[in-house]
């Protein structure tokens, strides 16, 4: 009853009781409805029929640690019409997203909600992550280490890449998937004739980035960020002294290092 159709057949084979899976699934939905009380403490979360694609809803009973129904969606409409089908609901655990915020506040309004414990603890261990990356250098100095040319991270690859690693990766292969989108395209249509002017329209981007484009060698690469440190590096003994010796006006120090030949922002200053 557990595994349902071709599950359990396969299973009632071995068993030595051959059953249909027809049989095994007329069986289940013969069995009467379970009739479960209303869960005074609800988990939501979102299940994948076709992951990327197509969602459900799952509702949990926190306190009895079973599932009491699935929903056909992720919508907040489903979700607060279940609520207010179900009253009783004191608190709703749930992850982040708007949908089940909405349908929580509209179905069941005076509970309390809360955020799941696992999205909680995931994006705070991501922003520990980006935050010490980011501080890299001041740790480095705590830590008595040279911080000049601060050694590069190790890297991995395959199944050797460490988790933050992987997310980090992602996120410049999707930041990057846009550029090589374009490319691919400027491509295709030159290769079927349009002209710059039209490839720039349908494309959407500027004549110049087309012939920018058409003149690559393959795919732009990504762009590599600039580090502000290695920038004002060469003036940052000159800023420390004139700072020491009580010139604190921005404007004042960033003429001074421009005409000792900085070029970059003032920001870094």
């Amino acid at each position: 009853m557990a595994l349902g159709g071709e599950a359990g057949a396969r299973l009632v084979q071995e068993l030595g009781l051959p059953v249909s899976p027809d049989t095994l699934l007329r069986s289940v939905r013969a069995l009467p409805e379970l009739l479960l009380p209303a869960p005074r403490v609800l988990g939501v979360d979102d299940w994948a029929c076709r992951k990327g694609h197509h969602y459900g809803t799952i509702l949990v009973d926190l306190e009895r640690h079973q599932p009491v129904d699935l929903l056909p969606d992720r919508n907040a409409d489903t979700v607060a019409q279940w609520l207010a089908e179900h009253p009783g609901v004191t608190v709703i655990s749930r992850d982040r997203a708007q949908v089940y915020a909405d349908g929580g506040r509209r179905g069941a309004p005076e509970a309390t909600q809360v955020a799941d414990r696992f999205p909680l603890v995931k994006h705070l261990g991501e922003a520990l992550e980006r935050l010490l990356l980011h501080e890299r250098p001041a740790l480095q100095a705590a830590a008595g280490q040279e911080t000049s040319a601060p050694a590069p991270l190790p890297t991995y690859g395959g199944a050797d890449r460490l988790p933050w690693q992987e997310r980090a990766e992602q996120a410049r292969q999707a930041k990057h998937a846009p550029r090589l989108a374009q490319y691919a395209e400027i491509q295709w249509l030159q290769a079927a004739g349009a002209t710059i002017k039209h490839i720039a329209q349908t494309v959407g981007v500027s004549r110049r980035t087309v012939y920018r484009y058409l003149h690559l060698d393959g795919p732009p690469e990504r762009k590599r960020p600039h580090r502000s440190r290695h920038l004002l590096a060469p003036y940052t003994a000159y800023l420390v002294q004139r700072w020491a010796e009580g010139c604190h006006t921005k404007a004042a120090l960033l003429r001074e290092v421009r005409e000792q030949g900085y070029t970059h922002s003032a920001r870094n200053v």
